[in-house]
């Protein structure tokens, strides 16, 4: 073999070398698919592939728990009036606004929080604002304007090419309770293992350990 023939061996890979980079390739990027699959709502992986909250949807995090926080101590309007129009046609009883307030489970204004974020994720996605934090923050601190919510629930797939089902806001509100990943722990579970392992400093926390304790303190009560 001469030493062109050689620089040409060197350059050119044989076809079963070729077949097992384009393997490996494959695998990695299915591990990859997979890694980014598990990535839960209101983080993304930065270039060190490590967990990072995602500007936007960290947004909804903060606006979930102070809402789920403020709702414990002063249940939406909606809710209070329901209870109290249910009282007097079932027991023909008027009750007081506090006493109406005491009857409202967490789990009510947890539901009425996922159909809140519903609605307000659509409008903002409408309104035309720039995605940003700051867009979403100002709109958030603004009380929600909807004028028909049925007529928007009907418009918003076809004005948006896509459908954000309530089921999507539940299961998330649901993981938000269920698991300390919004600050910054993640719990691993092995077969070898009769215990998960729980990791706290595992990324960087969206809320603060206080908010998020003092909303599950409510939660965990009625689980």
């Amino acid at each position: 073999m001469g030493y062109a023939d050689k620089i040409q061996e060197l350059i050119h890979t044989s076809q079963d070398e070729q077949n097992r980079i384009k393997e490996k390739i494959r695998k990695a990027t299915e591990r990859r698919k997979r890694v980014l699959e598990k990535v839960p709502y209101g983080y993304q992986f930065d270039q060190g592939q490590g967990m990072m909250p995602d500007p936007i949807s960290a947004e909804y995090i903060k606006f979930i728990f102070e809402k789920l926080a403020e709702y414990a101590e002063n249940p939406p309007e909606e809710l209070v009036q329901a209870v109290i129009v249910s009282y007097q046609e079932k027991y023909d009883r008027l009750i007081s606004q506090d006493e109406a307030k005491g009857k409202i489970s967490f789990v009510e204004m947890k539901d009425y929080l996922a159909k809140e974020l519903l609605l307000r994720d659509m409008v903002f996605q409408l309104s035309g604002q720039p995605h940003t934090a700051e867009a979403l923050r100002e709109f958030f601190s603004q009380p929600l304007d909807v004028e028909n919510p049925e007529r928007l629930l009907a418009d918003y797939p076809e004005m948006i090419d896509e459908e954000t089902p309530l089921s999507i806001w539940e299961r998330r509100l649901e993981r938000m309770l269920d698991s300390a990943y919004c600050i910054g722990e993640m719990t691993y579970y092995s077969r070898s293992r009769e215990k998960p392992i729980r990791v706290t400093d595992h990324h960087e926390p969206i809320i603060s350990r206080e908010l998020y304790a003092s909303v599950c303190e409510k939660w965990k009560k009625i689980v």
